[in-house]
């Protein structure tokens, strides 16, 4: 009662191409969600309506991080009570136009529900993009923007 080469060979063959559809499904929804953050920040704010996206603030920074290849590190911190963890009405516009303009090198999860982004150049003043990345959430989630490179506190 031995198994057949032929056998080993066409499990071996479904195996991977599961693994290969499982791939290429996630890459075509990765291209998708890139385009319409693309889309979504080359639109002009002043005459279009402004689009929301209804998603978890967390899954959604890393989604775009992983989209645009930027490295994420920490962990999301949990609050107590934490009753804005779920659905939130995302404006993407000025996350997409930060990630697509200023060259972010690194996002950082630090302390409760507040998210460091390392960007390469920064053209426009820190603390109004904070300000502004924070309204895009709602108000729930706080933005630093740090210059990569500098040596900053914790």
């Amino acid at each position: 009662m031995g198994v057949s080469l032929a056998l080993v060979f066409h499990m071996a063959s479904a195996i991977v191409v599961l693994v290969l559809a499982g791939w290429g499904l996630r890459l075509q929804r990765d291209f998708r969600f890139l385009r319409a953050m693309i889309a979504i920040a080359k639109v002009d704010g002043s005459d279009q309506p402004v689009r929301r996206v209804a998603d978890i603030p967390q899954q959604f920074i890393c989604r775009m991080a992983r989209v645009f290849a930027v490295p994420v590190s920490g962990r999301w911190v949990r609050s107590g009570s934490d009753s804005k963890s779920g659905l939130t009405a995302i404006m993407p516009a000025s996350l997409a136009q930060m990630f697509l303009r200023d060259h972010v090198s690194l996002i950082h999860f630090a302390e409760s529900r507040t998210v460091e982004i390392y960007v390469a150049s920064r053209r426009v003043d820190a603390a109004s993009q904070a300000d502004l990345l924070a309204r895009s959430f709602g108000g729930s989630v706080q933005f630093k923007i740090l210059q990569a490179g500098e040596n900053h506190a914790r």
